[in-house]
């Protein structure tokens, strides 16, 4: 009877004092920054409702920075859920130790990628300045990449590149998700207000900037949109939510999408967009070259 008690205690207690050993380890080290599920999260990675940033190469030093981080992107998550109106899947973050990046000037920007939902930083998404250890003051708020992240999960792949970049700008510029967040400045009316009345006069894309980029090509149409079809912030908010409503009706009928025959092409965001604003767009789309 002894025996048999004494059994069931061991196997009560023993993954209670496994997970007290855990914990003491979590909080000893720093390297697991964590909100809620504490033992489900892993070292170096930090886990929110809506997000979770893994940070391979941090150290323990690096623990108060990714949670810098995880607050700020939890809070961006947040805020563009409010915005599109939409719930992505988990948007996962993919960063790295800053101290392997270094910067060219005396401040830089790190920069990062989105792609297929997960966005990967060269280091943390801070101001740096050179050769200085990246600091909490430092970090900033990313917007841009998780727009690319919102989009990928609400409009699927592959999305024309001069939309993408330009939904991820007009976002970062135009949507206050964060007071730190990045400040975008090619949206700014010094910058794209003459691009826009050359275009107006009849030139083409190509003919304003030499070898412009799908950035400005995206920058241009929503700064247009919001300019020339009164189209701002909201208005693209539903455009957004209509290019999606429109990819679900189409699963919903059993039309498959891929990478060679995809759901948002040119030809639907203008057909779209003039049904948003309720004005013909040809002459911006042939202005800016985007091919139908």
């Amino acid at each position: 009877m002894k025996e048999t008690l004494a059994l069931i205690l061991t196997l009560v207690l023993l993954p209670v004092f496994f997970l007290m050993f855990d914990y003491q380890k979590t909080e000893n080290t720093g390297q697991a920054v964590l909100l809620g599920k504490t033992f489900a999260c892993g070292e170096n990675k930090y886990c929110g409702e809506k997000i979770e940033i893994t940070c391979a190469d941090c150290t323990e030093e690096h623990a108060p920075l990714l949670q810098t981080i995880g607050e700020y992107q939890e809070s961006v998550a947040e805020c563009l859920s409010d915005y599109f109106d939409f719930e992505p899947s988990k948007i996962r973050y993919f960063a790295s130790n800053p101290q392997n990046f270094s910067c060219s000037k005396d401040t830089c920007l790190v920069t990062g990628i989105a792609f297929n939902g997960a966005v990967k930083f060269n280091g943390f998404p801070a101001y740096m300045g050179k050769g200085e250890k990246t600091h909490a003051q430092n970090i900033v708020a990313d917007v841009h990449e998780t727009t690319h992240a919102f989009a990928f999960y609400a409009l699927g792949t592959p999305i024309p590149q001069w939309f993408d970049e330009g939904l991820a700008i007009q976002t970062d510029a135009r949507v206050n998700c964060h007071p730190r967040q990045f400040e975008e400045k090619r949206m700014s009316e010094e910058k794209l207000g003459p691009i826009l009345v050359e275009l107006k006069n009849g030139k083409k894309m190509s003919e304003v900037i030499e070898q412009p980029t799908e950035h400005d090509r995206g920058a241009v149409f929503f700064y247009a949109l919001e300019k020339e079809f009164s189209c701002g912030k909201e208005c693209v908010a539903r455009l957004f939510r209509q290019l999606q409503a429109l990819r679900l009706e189409k699963i919903a009928q059993g039309k498959g999408f891929s990478t060679s025959s995809p759901f948002l092409t040119n030809e639907i965001i203008k057909e779209e967009t003039e049904k948003i604003t309720g004005k013909d767009a040809s002459w911006l789309f042939e202005y800016l070259e985007i091919r139908r």
